[in-house]
């Protein structure tokens, strides 16, 4: 399955052509150097653009829209990566073979009116659905400590280095919304349109010269952009001692450990093929060996995982544990960190490296896979699939113990409850 890029100046279109799909897929991707005081901002705005435009005003008639447009899916997310953050407003379009002519150039207009034409009155965004926006990002952020999961993981990499795009996240911060104005966020916007680097991915059985006119005559930016900002974030040092944190809330019912790791002098071979086996090998399934050690063999906890952040160069463990098992947990991964510089066997590598060539040779199965793929191919640089699952079966034993010498634990936070007693001595 090949890619086309066209340079429109202003942006990049990318036809992946294909026949597997009744639907045509297209990701508009926005990406700028990441900014912590940005991000809410970046948040309301793609949220606020996907509830409404200047024709469609409510969220219920956005709906109606999308059920006359053969039930068109429209979304956005916003994912940061390294030093960058990316935004991106994505369709999914029955294609006219099996809709109906015309349906395809319908279904662009209405994703351009998101983008170019919306609710604006007097240089600002209508204020009744700047509330709706502001108000359901708000129950959404307060809300976050009712998932352990992400709250466990925004905290570790907060404590980790507050100041490093590494520790921001995406779901928004309160005291960042409550200096939002539907004036300075209209501001924002036009900022994005003259500011971002934009490429836009389109995936399906496409008449790419039709599409291509479309976007020329309708998709209206002209300023050209260019990524400067080094997008890899990296370690060249590390803390000797790690930083221990205990985080209590009020009547959680059950704790977690999150171990935040750092990837010292890595490779960029290793950053993209030692790494993925090496997590999988520790954390990655039911036969790594955290979940053997810490869940099957010592009882301890009721999950344990470990996550890759390559383009930040760390690495995340997180396990669901009671409190009083904090100091043993932590005794258990530090042993497992250990013990897999020493040696791997056989059969775990062969495991590992199974699991990760399955997922790779299914990317083309999906549309939103098959976009995400070509995206790091323009974006993050990365291979071919035919050069990944060469590279990821050229990894050997001695890779990953070489690679695990460079892993080195820095920041580890308890995310724990308080019963009711503890709460009233307060």
């Amino acid at each position: 399955m090949d890619c086309e890029k066209i340079n429109m100046g202003a942006y990049n279109l990318h036809f992946i052509k294909t026949e597997k799909f009744k639907t045509i897929s297209v990701s508009v991707n926005f990406r700028r150097p990441v900014k912590r005081q940005e991000i809410t901002a970046r948040k309301f705005l793609f949220s606020l653009l996907c509830d409404s435009t200047k024709k469609i005003n409510s969220k219920r008639l956005m709906e109606i829209q999308q059920e006359e447009l053969y039930l068109l899916n429209l979304g956005y997310k916003l994912q940061i990566f390294g030093n960058y953050i990316n935004s991106s407003i994505d369709v999914k379009i029955l294609n006219d073979k099996f809709s109906e002519p015309g349906i395809t150039e319908k279904s662009l207009q209405f994703l351009f009116d998101i983008i170019f034409n919306p609710n604006i009155e007097n240089d600002a965004f209508n204020e009744k659905n700047f509330n709706i926006i502001k108000n359901r990002i708000e129950t959404t952020i307060n809300s976050i400590k009712d998932n352990t999961d992400i709250y466990s993981l925004i905290k570790v990499l907060e404590e980790m280095d507050h100041e490093n795009p590494s520790s921001f996240h995406t779901w928004g911060y309160i005291e960042d919304l409550n200096k939002i104005t539907k004036e300075n966020l209209y501001n924002y916007y036009l900022n994005v349109l003259n500011s971002d680097i934009i490429d836009i991915f389109i995936v399906g059985d496409i008449d790419t010269n039709m599409i291509k006119q479309f976007f020329q005559t309708n998709f209206r930016i002209n300023t050209i952009k260019k990524q400067k900002k080094k997008l890899w974030i990296n370690y060249n040092e590390y803390r000797k001692r790690i930083k221990k944190k205990i985080v209590e809330e009020d009547l959680l019912q059950q704790s977690k450990i999150s171990v935040a790791l750092k990837l010292i002098n890595i490779s960029d071979f290793e950053r993209r093929y030692v790494f993925p086996i090496y997590a999988q090998i520790l954390g990655g399934s039911a036969y790594s060996r955290l979940f053997q050690s810490v869940r099957e063999k010592h009882s301890l906890a009721y999950n344990i995982s470990a996550a890759t952040k390559a383009p930040s160069s760390i690495m995340l463990i997180t396990s669901g544990i009671q409190k009083e098992n904090f100091e043993k947990t932590l005794r258990l991964i530090r042993k497992e960190l250990k013990n897999i510089t020493k040696s791997i066997s056989d059969k775990e590598l062969e495991n590992a490296k199974s699991d990760i060539l399955t997922n790779i040779q299914t990317i083309t199965d999906n549309p939103t896979d098959i976009i995400n793929y070509y995206f790091g191919r323009e974006v993050l640089n990365s291979d071919e699939i035919k050069d990944k699952i060469k590279k990821f079966k050229k990894v050997t034993k001695e890779d990953i113990i070489k690679f695990g010498n460079k892993v080195k634990t820095d920041t580890v936070v308890l995310l724990c409850g308080r019963d009711k007693n503890e709460k009233d001595t307060d």
